[in-house]
């Protein structure tokens, strides 16, 4: 009888093994995750995902795997485990564990240069830190956008965003993520050639770190910065000082590649092209792996050897494609913008279905009053008025919400302009225009029509959507004509868009003001904004 029992005992005590072995595992990788990340990758990919954990725990495996992967520089793969995460703590309401299913949602995209997607992501992390106190995360979603901005040569931003980024650092108490955006920083400086601002901040970096890996990023900014400033001999003492250190991620290929670059102006190539070779061999991003087939056809046509020189030129525009179409995504902070507006709007919208649903309770309550009380009746009336002027406040804040879209991209394109004509100071008549067909391409897509019609769309109150109600037939010349009037753009800076004379102009509000069916032209400007605020 007693050993029945001891056996029954023995099997229950395996079977409720198996059952919490893997969410032991999940747990050791997580006590593993900081201090040993490649552990923690290892002991996570021999969990049996798929089978042996419950929705609870598959979801803290999604976040633990990408944590890990992301900590040893692989790529975040699969997308399928995350977005599972990403769906239960949504559906759980779990705001600090959805920030970072967010973040590394954002992330992957960010590492496959889909600056857009991944700047929608990290917003959406934002949106679910406000008032957290997970600062570590904070600093990396700050220092992501940092990034995105000064790819897009926004710097003003970007400058902005790394000291979000050292300020929530700094409450980590982890030093060397302090020195690392302020590295950040200080290449900031580097790239508004401030020279003398960012080498001071480089040394200090150097003088206060005491992780290697840290050091060598500020040897090889320290470099990156000298040879901006055709100072050659100085980036190639400080490049290869750089290459005695541990690295991450791409700045192996960086350093190579910079060390190249520095040789070839040196008129040494045969080292250029060694480094720009060897440079090839690590990981790197699209920018440097362009920048490496450029130093290699330019040293092999010195050289005389054109057959070559011609190959990689293939590469080296194959390269300059990919980046021309990075380059060409919208704006980070055009997107940080409208996230925000739209925040704005979905707050004043909830409010005002709020009150209109309340509104009808009022109004029976009202009705109760007056026959139950007649002699209260003008109170009950004015009580019902009070609420009605809160309804034309709302609505007054909706149209105010409408002009200040507009207003926002009017400003965007302000700023463009002034960027512009700083960088350009002595230009033709024909020059300016093309700088001012530059700035309106760059705020408003002209080129990109999709991108062009979402804007308008999300600006002025799905406008064109509207038109299209109105008159199916109407040309994208005309469509884009009632945008740019809505705008408040002048007829010379329309008819500079569009590339037509004055004249023609004349004649495509002509037909406008008939395919809607109004008495004049001069009725057109009404109409378009009645058909937006309606």
């Amino acid at each position: 009888m007693y050993s029945r029992v001891s056996i029954v005992i023995v099997f229950c005590v395996f079977i409720f093994a198996g059952c919490s072995f893997f969410p032991g595992e999940i747990k050791t990788a997580e006590r593993l995750i900081e201090t040993a990340p490649d552990s923690a990758l290892q002991i996570l990919r021999n969990v049996n995902y798929d089978k042996s954990l419950s929705a609870a725990e598959r979801a803290n495996y999604g976040l633990l795997l990408f944590e890990a992967l992301d900590k040893t520089y692989q790529p975040l793969k699969p997308d399928s485990v995350l977005n599972f995460s990403i769906d239960y703590y949504k559906r759980k309401r779990n705001s600090e564990k959805l920030a970072k299913g967010y973040f590394y949602k954002g992330r992957s995209y960010n590492y496959a240069y889909q600056y857009e997607n991944a700047t929608k992501l990290y917003m959406l992390a934002l949106d679910n830190l406000k008032g957290s106190n997970n600062y570590d995360l904070l600093a990396k979603v700050y220092s992501d956008l940092g990034h995105i901005s000064v790819i897009q040569n926004e710097f003003k931003e970007a400058l902005e965003k790394f000291d979000k980024a050292v300020f929530f650092a700094s409450k980590t108490n982890k030093s060397k993520n302090v020195l690392r955006e302020k590295i950040n920083i200080a290449n900031v400086y580097r790239y508004e050639n401030k020279f003398n601002e960012a080498h001071r901040i480089y040394n200090e970096v150097l003088t206060n770190s005491s992780d290697s890996i840290i050091s060598g990023k500020a040897l090889q900014e320290i470099g990156v910065a000298f040879f901006s400033e055709n100072i050659f001999d100085s980036t190639v003492f400080f490049i290869r000082q750089s290459l005695s250190y541990p690295f991450v991620d791409f700045d192996k290929s960086i350093r190579l590649y910079v060390l190249s670059d520095a040789y070839y102006e040196l008129n040494k190539l045969d080292s250029a092209l060694m480094y720009a070779h060897e440079s090839l061999t690590y990981p790197a991003p699209f920018h440097t792996k362009r920048e490496c087939y450029r130093i290699l056809a330019n040293a092999s046509y010195l050289m005389g050897d054109y057959k070559t020189m011609a190959g990689y030129m293939t590469y080296y525009q194959a390269y300059t494609d990919s980046v021309r179409l990075i380059d060409a995504q919208t704006r980070s902070t055009i997107i940080e913008n409208n996230h925000e507006n739209t925040e704005r709007i979905s707050k004043t919208r909830r409010w005002l279905w709020i009150s209109l649903s309340v509104l009808p309770l009022l109004f029976f309550i009202g009705l109760l009053i007056y026959i139950k009380l007649q002699n209260r009746t003008k109170g009950a009336e004015v009580e019902l008025e009070q609420k009605s002027e809160k309804l034309v406040e709302y609505e007054q804040k909706l149209h105010s919400n409408h002009e200040q879209l507009k207003n926002n991209l009017l400003f965007k394109i302000e700023e463009v302009r002034k960027r512009e004509k700083a960088k350009n100071k002595k230009l033709t008549l024909y020059e300016k225009q093309e700088v001012e067909r530059k700035v309106f391409d760059e705020c408003l897509y002209i080129e990109d029509a999709q991108a062009f019609e979402r804007l308008m769309n999300f600006t002025f109150n799905d406008i064109l959507i509207k038109l299209s109600g109105v008159n199916p037939d109407l040309s994208r010349n005309e469509r884009m004509y009632c945008c740019f009037i809505l705008l408040g753009l002048t007829n010379q800076e329309i008819s500079l868009i569009l590339d037509v004379q004055l004249s023609s102009l004349y004649k495509l509000k002509q037909r406008l003001a008939q395919k809607f069916n109004l008495d004049s032209s001069s009725d057109i400007i009404h109409f378009l904004k009645k058909l937006w605020l309606d």
